[in-house]
C-alpha cells in the first residue's frame, strides 16, 4: 500500500524515539506506532508497518492548493507531504506547544518556509523546513 501513497509524492518520515521537557516521542514496539506525547498527553501516532495516518491525510493532500491553515504539526507528515504538491504556495501552521516547534525546527534540513503560530497567535516565528527528522 505504501507505493500508492509514494505514487503522490509521499515520503515516509524519519521518526526516532526523544525525550526532552515535555516532548516525548517513544516507539511502541506492539503496534509499531511511534507515539508523540506532550505533557504526558498523546498528540499523535505514526504506525511504521501500514502507514494508516498518511491514508487519513490523503484528502487534505488531494484538495490542497494556495495558502494552507494547519493545525498542530505532530511529526510533520502532513506538512512534509503537502510541500511535495506544486498547487501548495504556503502553509501555516497553528501549534500549542512551544516544546514541539523548537525540537521539530531544530532538528530538520532547510529548504521550505513556513509560518508556524503558538495557540494564543500572539506569537508568530518562521521556519524553514524541507524533510521530517524528529530525533
Amino acid at each position: 500500500m505504501l507505493k500508492l501513497l509514494e505514487a503522490f509524492n509521499y515520503s515516509v518520515p524519519k521518526i526516532k524515539p526523544y525525550q526532552s521537557g515535555k516532548l516525548e516521542v517513544i516507539f511502541a514496539d506492539r503496534y509499531q506506532d511511534f507515539v508523540l506525547f506532550v505533557d504526558g498527553k498523546q498528540q499523535m501516532t505514526y504506525n511504521i508497518h501500514n502507514h494508516h495516518q498518511a491514508y487519513e491525510l490523503y484528502s487534505q493532500y488531494d484538495i490542497a492548493e494556495g495558502h494552507c491553515l494547519c493545525s498542530g504539526l505532530g511529526f510533520l507528515v502532513r506538512e512534509n507531504w503537502l510541500l511535495t504538491k506544486k498547487e501548495v504556495t504556503k502553509i501555516t501552521v497553528i501549534e500549542k506547544s512551544k516544546d514541539v516547534i523548537t525540537r521539530l525546527t531544530s532538528s530538520t534540513t532547510k529548504g521550505f518556509n513556513f509560518d508556524v503560530y503558538t495557540n494564543d497567535l500572539k506569537e508568530k516565528t518562521k521556519y524553514s523546513i524541507k524533510t521530517l527528522s524528529v530525533g
